[in-house]
Formats: structure tokens, C-alpha cells, sequence
């Protein structure tokens, strides 16, 4: 019998490099054979099917405003032109979905809360979920519920502990956070309600979808 010795670091460059070696060969060695390639092919494409009610959202939207109002602790002037600006960019060969929504002021700067999510299929729950990420650092969880043309309703969750900054909860208070955000699509209109439970929160928010030269976006 031989016996081999690793140590630590000879054992983890011997399993990365294996670890690659199966990531790089072609689908019919990595996978076995060919069969398994076209059932994997087939999955990706009923994938591609479930997000396709996404497909209305891609491209870049946007929301311009006059600022009502001195925001001194972003050094905002009431008066000062603002922009919120939402992306939808396909990914990961179409099975997945990036999003980003910012808020910039005249110069540009990004202000405020902003975040960061994708978008995807969920095998077990036969739904499209979604992660973001806030800049405060927070992190959420996203489930759509699609309707026809275009129109979804995005219910996300946070855990408020996330966010220590904020005041403590009380004792017997749900440290959850939740919100649906109700989105509609009408050509090039996008049309946002948010709600809490049953409680509709303010009026409805209009994006007008741009090209991506015309927001200043690369």
C-alpha cells in the first residue's frame, strides 16, 4: 500500500486545482456524457422560460424630480434636480436578473439608500426570489409574484437587527421588515405603489425607461 501525506496547504491546492480541472473540461467530460448535458441544457431553458416575465423590465428606467425640500445631511439645497435611476440587466445566460436603483443629484453623486439585487428562479419553491443588498449593508430577500404584462408584485423582507444604527425594538416587536412594492408596465412607463399589509404607502412612483446615454450610464 502507499501511503500519500498532505499537509494543509499541499491538500487545499490539490483539491482547488481538481476543483478547477472539473469547472474547465467540457460539459460532456465534466458531466459524464452527453445525455446529462442536454437534460442540463433543457433545465436551463424551462429556467429561461420562468424568469422570460422579467423581460418588459430590462433596460434602464428613470425618475427626475425637484428636490422640495433642504437635505443637510447629504448637503442637498431644496431646488437641486434629482434622479432615481433602476437597471435590469440579464445575467448568468439569461437565469438570472441583476438589479440596481440609485439616487444621484444634478452632479451625479449618488444620495441616499441604495442597493443592489438579482433575481432568480427557485427550483424548489417553482417562484422568482431575489437577494439585495442596501448600502447601509443590510441585506434582504425578495419573492415575485408575476402577473400578465409585465405587471409584479415584489414582496421583500429584511431583518431589522441587521441595521443596529437604528432604534432597538421593543421586546414584543417583530424584528422583521416587510413591504411589497407593486410594479406595472406600460410602454415605456413604469409605475411603482409601495404597501405595508393592507396599507397603501403614498402615491404611485413613474420611471420613464431611457437609454443608457441619455442617464449618463456607461
Amino acid at each position: 500500500m502507499i501511503k500519500i501525506s498532505l499537509d494543509r496547504h499541499h491538500f487545499w491546492t490539490a483539491t482547488l486545482t481538481a476543483l478547477f480541472l472539473v469547472v474547465s473540461a467540457p460539459n460532456g467530460v465534466a458531466l459524464g456524457q452527453d445525455e446529462t448535458r442536454a437534460k442540463k441544457d433543457a433545465h436551463l431553458e424551462r429556467i429561461r422560460e420562468h424568469m422570460s416575465v422579467l423581460e418588459p423590465y430590462v433596460g434602464t428606467w428613470v425618475r427626475s424630480w425637484t428636490l422640495p425640500r433642504d437635505r443637510p445631511d447629504d448637503g442637498l439645497k431644496a431646488g437641486e434636480k434629482m434622479s432615481n435611476i433602476m437597471t435590469y440587466e440579464w445575467c448568468q445566460k439569461g437565469t438570472g436578473l441583476l438589479h440596481t436603483n440609485r439616487v444621484v443629484d444634478s452632479q451625479g453623486n449618488v444620495v441616499g439608500e441604495n442597493f443592489i439585487g438579482i433575481f432568480y428562479w427557485d427550483e424548489l419553491k417553482k417562484t422568482v426570489v431575489g437577494n439585495y443588498l442596501a448600502s447601509a449593508g443590510n441585506p434582504g430577500e425578495m419573492e415575485v409574484v408575476a402577473r400578465e404584462n409585465g405587471a409584479m408584485d415584489v414582496n421583500m423582507v429584511w431583518d431589522r437587527r441587521q441595521q443596529p444604527f437604528l432604534p432597538p425594538l421593543k421586546e414584543d416587536e417583530d424584528p422583521l421588515g416587510r413591504v411589497t412594492v407593486v410594479q406595472t408596465i406600460d410602454g415605456d412607463l413604469m409605475s411603482m405603489v409601495f404597501r405595508s399589509g393592507d396599507n397603501q404607502q403614498g402615491t404611485p412612483i413613474e420611471f420613464q425607461k431611457q437609454e443608457k446615454n441619455e442617464c449618463g450610464m456607461q
